[in-house]
């Protein structure tokens, strides 16, 4: 486990690290299972390619709320993701799960999503890059979430792709890669990362 970040993001970090290990209390969960949540499909544009995110928060929660943009594994849209990004917005964020093959497609068929990941990878960097910038910017466009205040959640692939753009010099108020790759042709030169930045990667997983 490798972690990077200054003291005024711990919480954000901490908060997504506690999420991920299922280290909330038993009542916690309890009360999870009961909140009444906003789930909605978010509609967006990446080139001329229909693309359908998943938006999550609370039902009565008020005012501007930090934001997760929330980046999934090789099986897209799927219920696992689902449930990820219920779980994240119960703690008081606005979440958005990025559609990387467009139409909010997922699965739960590796062969399937091994297929889609492929013709995604075909597309080219270009492509995938954009397709994170657009589903970034569609969170940020969210009436409910605070300007300035957004996390970055990726699992494997998607962690991949997180650590990637945060290398690249995007400024978020943290970054956590669960499972995916850190290495890159791209190598940032000094202070070119302005995010935090939590990698998560068991040596032995259940």
């Amino acid at each position: 486990m490798s972690f990077m970040g200054t003291g005024k993001h711990l919480r954000l970090i901490i908060c997504l690290f506690v999420i991920h290990f299922g280290l909330t209390t038993q009542a916690k969960s309890k009360k999870n299972k009961s909140t009444p949540f906003v789930i909605k499909t978010q509609s967006y544009k990446v080139g001329k390619n229909n693309h359908k995110g998943l938006l999550v928060y609370k039902k009565k929660s008020k005012g501007k709320l930090p934001g997760v943009l929330i980046l999934p594994e090789f099986w897209g849209i799927n219920s696992d993701v689902k449930k990820k990004a219920e779980m994240v917005a119960s703690w008081g964020y606005v979440v958005m799960v990025a559609d990387f093959y467009g139409d909010g497609k997922g699965t739960q068929d590796p062969d399937q999503a091994q297929k889609w990941l492929k013709e995604l990878e075909g597309k080219g960097q270009k492509h995938l890059y954009k397709t994170f910038m657009d589903s970034h910017s569609t969170l940020v466009g969210q009436k409910n979430v605070a300007n300035g205040k957004i996390g970055i959640l990726g699992y494997s692939f998607g962690g991949a792709l997180a650590t990637e753009m945060a290398r690249r010099g995007l400024g978020f108020k943290a970054v956590v890669n669960i499972h995916g790759a850190v290495g890159s042709k791209n190598q940032a030169k000094p202070g070119t990362i302005k995010s935090p930045i939590l990698w998560i990667r068991a040596e032995h997983d259940a």
